[in-house]
């Protein structure tokens, strides 16, 4: 096998290993691993993209710096895009309000 074949053989499965879809895209990697775990519950094949801000210097993988993707196969992208509205609109739904101030007052340090 010739030095050219190789690597034709070498992009080739390149080619093939990027035939994933972004799903959803995130800062939020709590969120990212909670939606990648229920679409694999789901018999739906899905891995968690990461990327790193300044990654070619000194990675920053914390807050807002930092972006995940959640990547699922074009086959199965409508069930997990159902699925991912379905999390999202039930998260939505059960987001407990902040408390007032008024309702909470905050301790004066009187006892």
């Amino acid at each position: 096998m010739t030095q050219s074949s190789r690597l034709l053989e070498f992009l080739k499965k390149l080619l093939r290993q990027s035939e994933g879809v972004v799903l959803y895209r995130s800062n939020n990697p709590i969120l990212c691993n909670f939606i990648v775990e229920s679409l694999q519950e789901n018999h739906i094949p899905a891995y968690l993209s990461q990327e790193a801000v300044g990654q070619h210097i000194y990675p920053v993988n914390i807050g807002k710096l930092s972006e995940s993707e959640i990547i699922v196969s074009q086959k199965d992208y409508s069930r997990a895009k159902e699925l991912l509205d379905a999390i999202l609109s039930e998260l939505e739904a059960n987001q407990i309000p902040e408390p007032d101030d008024e309702e909470f007052p905050k301790d004066q340090g009187n006892t």
